[in-house]
């Protein structure tokens, strides 16, 4: 197979949404559609009424005959979707389509990468925009530079990004790890200091317990850990490795 074979045929099962769309941009929106169409066979009146179709869909079906240079950020993101829905394939790439949008459009994509999600296609999400890879994602790749840092399941992501009670004591040995294992999951930091993730009971409990076995609390602090602090840890922790 040659390689503009082999890159046609890569092409037709990967739909993608560019962070800025270029068009021909004195062309109306039906016909640049059409015309896009012809890429993958579909011609004339199948064209047009493909066109009408995904057009409405993605709320455009007010501006088919508009061109392209009247469309606002958001309606361009719209049409390059659907201008990606042409050949409806199993594979998405959205290239920071959440930039420039509003709540709204936000709010929109977000529905429709779920939606492809449950449909079985396979969507390759790129976002600064970390609350929303939050609740869409099942694995994220954190990059730094140009590099790749961090390759996560949502599920280990959560599993390390779980609230936490940070406590600094008079010591940290066996017999205080013993004691936190009752009310969550400890790791010693240092000989002062512990973290007890998950905690199933209140701080106050926790620290009771402590002093009554006569462990001394000198500081105990919550900590919720969004996606974006879990971003920058891997950074911080990046940068003290390579100061070694």
């Amino acid at each position: 197979m040659t390689r503009d074979k082999k890159r046609k045929r890569t092409s037709w099962r990967v739909g993608w949404v560019p962070e800025l769309p270029i068009f021909e941009t004195e062309l109306k929106a039906i016909d640049y559609f059409v015309y896009l169409a012809g890429y993958y066979g579909i011609t004339g009146s199948e064209a047009k009424s493909l066109a009408r179709e995904l057009l409405s869909r993605f709320g455009l079906e007010d501006a088919i005959n508009r061109k392209l240079s009247t469309f606002s950020q958001g309606m361009k993101k719209r049409f390059a979707l659907a201008v990606s829905m042409i050949n409806d394939p199993p594979n998405f790439i959205f290239d920071e389509v959440l930039n420039g949008l509003d709540p709204q459009g936000i709010a929109f994509f977000r529905e429709l990468t779920l939606e492809f999600r449950k449909r079985g296609k396979a969507v390759l999400f790129s976002s600064h925009i970390l609350s929303e890879v939050e609740g869409i994602a099942d694995r994220v790749v954190f990059i730094h530079k140009g590099r790749i840092i961090g390759n996560y399941s949502m599920d280990e992501i959560r599993h390390k990004a779980v609230s936490a009670l940070h406590l600094t004591l008079n010591r940290v040995d066996d017999a205080v790890l013993k004691v936190l294992e009752k009310y969550g999951e400890p790791s010693a930091l240092d000989s002062r200091r512990v973290i007890l993730r998950r905690p199933s009971v209140d701080s106050s409990i926790i620290i009771a317990e402590l002093v009554k076995v006569g462990v001394g609390v000198l500081e105990a602090k919550y900590e919720e850990r969004s996606l974006e602090d879990f971003f920058f840890n891997l950074i911080r922790e990046i940068e003290v490795s390579n100061r070694w």
